[in-house]
């Protein structure tokens, strides 16, 4: 009991820090500065060590979750979901009220502006339909997280409006409602960097592909997950659009009963950038040369949600 009562003290701390609405976190170009260094989001927990609860440690194997290759990215065009849609196929479908009929979702074209509503696209759009910010309204308010659940799953020239950079430490934090029930974690990425390379004489972004070991941890009142999925591989300062859809079904996870989940976590490790072996992956250390994992979405696609 007593641990529980800590854990929860620690969850309503997250809440506190996650108070603010989206359009406050945006003043003074915050997390959009012209120093890579310095547009990391840096909401660094260990919740779970906060509360005295011990991590059951997960690392699945590539069977079990859904990433792209090399192989796959280069041959979608950077599309990035079709691991995904061929082993889930039922995520991308959709049962449209108004026609009467189950319709497949676009994830190629999200083309709404990062600042609209997340009901422009619903029953058109993969990431506008099935966003955290469609499923539950609370999630379109939950500070600068929201816009990671308002379906927006490419850059499209809106840069950190779009996305949150972070470094190999991550950021852990609670979610406004509780899980009742769900299927499937996904997050959209890619890799970013300040590194460049000289060509003709002008100094370019260094397109490639770079591979992590993604780690998610799930949050429940008296139960933490870490789920590490290995070598992750997507591309790195090749345009905002080039995303990879990265995650796994929660029935790979014996253990694991999704509802009650309430928080979560996003962190990498072991970063291979072929072009950049000493590059820095932590933002705390001086370096000239930076990696960020650039996250686009983080959703639950057909999660239920209740307080």
């Amino acid at each position: 009991m007593k641990k529980n009562k800590l854990f929860i003290g620690a969850i309503l701390s997250l809440t506190m820090l996650a108070s603010c609405k989206t359009s406050n976190t945006y003043a003074n170009n915050a997390y959009n500065t012209p120093l890579f260094e310095t547009n990391y989001f840096l909401d660094c927990h260990d919740f779970a060590k906060e509360a005295g609860i011990a991590k059951e440690n997960i690392t699945l194997s590539p069977d079990d979750y859904f990433g792209q290759d090399e192989y796959q990215n280069e041959h979608t065009s950077g599309e990035g979901f079709s691991i995904v849609k061929e082993r889930y196929p039922e995520m991308f479908q959709y049962y449209d009220k108004s026609s009467k009929k189950t319709v497949t979702l676009d994830t190629r074209n999200d083309w709404t502006n990062a600042n609209e509503g997340t009901e422009v696209g619903i029953g058109e759009y993969f990431g506008r339909t099935k966003c955290l910010g469609t499923a539950d309204s609370s999630f379109k308010s939950d500070g600068v997280l929201s816009k990671l659940y308002n379906g927006q799953l490419r850059c499209w020239g809106f840069y950190a409006q779009a996305r949150v950079q972070i470094d190999e430490n991550g950021f852990e934090t609670k979610m406004p409602k509780t899980m009742q029930s769900g299927k499937y974690f996904l997050a959209c990425i890619r890799g970013g960097s300040n590194a460049t390379k000289i060509i003709d004489g002008r100094e370019v972004s260094d397109g490639r592909f770079c591979t992590v070991d993604l780690i998610v941890t799930l949050y429940k009142q008296n139960a933490v997950y870490e789920v590490t999925m290995p070598s992750v591989s997507f591309f790195t300062d090749n345009h905002g659009f080039n995303v990879s859809a990265v995650g796994f079904a929660f029935d790979k996870i014996p253990s694991l009963d999704p509802k009650g989940i309430t928080g979560y976590g996003v962190k990498f490790a072991n970063l291979i950038d072929p072009s950049n072996p000493t590059i820095e992956t932590d933002a705390t250390k001086k370096s000239d040369k930076y990696f960020g994992l650039m996250l686009y979405e983080v959703m639950f696609p057909d999660a239920t949600w209740g307080d």
